[in-house]
């Protein structure tokens, strides 16, 4: 369907004699709920999804890269600190990769997460960096 189509079909339902409600969703599951339960049309938000991330606004996510694994995780005990040095699990480990790249992540203002998925046995480490800015041309 063509978007003129498209537009027309939402000015449609704007004349509607029962009002338009119009669900704000964040990401795609959200979208497919609200259209399983029968909205016809949805609305999207970047200050809600930066928001359900913990950034105060849309127009400046960051960029995410994610790495998962499907190894066993990180030992329970060590979770609250795997990102500091000399922190390791490993016998031959130096305990120095993630916070080296925790220290890198934080210089250039971004951050780095930890999430254990038990059910579909997967780790995953975020990386989130600000967008870099644009200079002016002069």
């Amino acid at each position: 369907m063509k978007n003129s189509e498209l537009a027309k079909q939402f000015a449609e339902r704007h004349r509607q004699s029962k009002p338009l409600v119009l669900p704000n969703v964040w990401d795609a599951g959200s979208a497919r709920l609200m259209r399983s339960l029968g909205a016809e049309a949805i609305a999207t938000t970047s200050s809600g999804l930066a928001w359900a991330y913990g950034y105060p606004d849309g127009d400046k996510l960051p960029i995410e890269v994610q790495v998962s694994d499907n190894g066993p995780g990180v030992d329970a005990a060590l979770v609250d600190h795997i990102f500091e040095p000399f922190v390791t699990s490993k016998p031959n480990g130096q305990g120095l990769g993630l916070a080296l790249v925790s220290k890198l992540v934080r210089d250039m203002n971004g951050r780095i997460t930890y999430e254990r998925d038990e059910k579909a046995g997967l780790t995953h480490f975020r990386v989130h960096l600000p967008m870099a800015r644009q200079e002016k041309s002069k």
